[in-house]
């Protein structure tokens, strides 16, 4: 953000306010569009990340934030048009896989085969969310307990034994997984440079941090173009779109919805 005040000869304030606005409007157009998607196979997973201060370090924390913490970015993708169905950033806990999976259950039109991972909420939740209408499997991972010689805390966990297992419905468990959305996963943290581990560019607010994930996923789903789809967006493939979005249409509800400028404040500094 830094880099892009620097370029455009804004203030960082500008910067930020930009965001706010882009965010506010993605948020708004993933609700509008991403609604009876003809999908068949959905994947979840949770992205694990903090806001502000890691949670190890909340104790000794010198400035006291009420939203630090550790933060859970929870994904549901479909399978076949890699569209992001819905998403959700929260805790790892039974209240926001409700949330979740009432969402996700709100955003497609037919029943659906969905495959998460071994988080027992998902259970109940996508249960209740779909009203048992939903053919549910887990794929649960077992990893081996004792690390390898010369291997460092980042070094990932070796997999032993994948175990596949229906929870509810009548899932097809040969085509059940979680590759497509743990690929999403590496996707995220790489193009987001929020989630980029070791550096100072996390999220320093909430709220700031939701509007990154919806200008994020809006210009993933309609105006990234996947070579794996034919040269079409996941909104193409998944058809709630009939074209490449560029980010001009985005602008363009920007400054539809932008309230007419008055007398100018203030300076006041915001959080990243």
């Amino acid at each position: 953000m830094r880099a892009t005040s620097r370029l455009s000869k804004v203030s960082l304030t500008t910067v930020l306010k930009l965001l706010g606005d882009a965010g506010e409007v993605c948020l708004d157009l993933h609700d509008e569009l991403v609604r009876n998607v003809k999908c068949q196979r959905i994947e979840c997973d949770e992205l694990a990340h903090f806001i502000h201060t890691r949670p190890k370090n909340l104790p000794k924390a010198k400035t006291k934030n009420a939203e630090a913490g550790a933060l859970w970015t929870w994904l549901a993708i479909d399978a076949d048009s890699k569209l992001i169905v819905s998403y959700l950033a929260g805790q790892r806990s039974n209240i926001s896989a409700e949330v979740f999976a009432a969402d996700l259950a709100s955003r497609v039109a037919d029943r659906v085969q969905v495959t998460s991972d071994g988080f027992p909420a998902y259970a109940g939740s996508l249960k209740k969310a779909f009203n048992g209408a939903v053919d549910h499997a887990m794929l649960i991972k077992v990893y081996a307990n004792v690390s390898a010689p010369g291997e460092t805390r980042y070094a990932p966990l070796e997999v032993i034994k994948v175990k596949k297992r229906r929870v509810s419905g009548k899932p097809n468990l040969s085509t059940a997984g979680t590759s497509y959305v743990e690929r999403m996963n590496l996707s995220v943290r790489m193009q987001m440079r929020r989630y980029t581990w070791l550096t100072n560019a996390h999220s320093k607010t909430y709220a700031n941090h939701v509007y990154a994930l919806a200008v994020y996923f809006q210009f993933y789903n309609f105006a990234r173009v996947n070579q794996a789809l034919g040269g079409r967006t996941p909104a193409m493939a998944a058809g709630i779109a009939d074209h490449v979005w560029s980010m001009e249409e985005i602008v363009v509800r920007m400054e539809a919805l932008a309230p007419k400028p008055g007398p100018k404040g203030p300076r006041r500094r915001l959080a990243r």
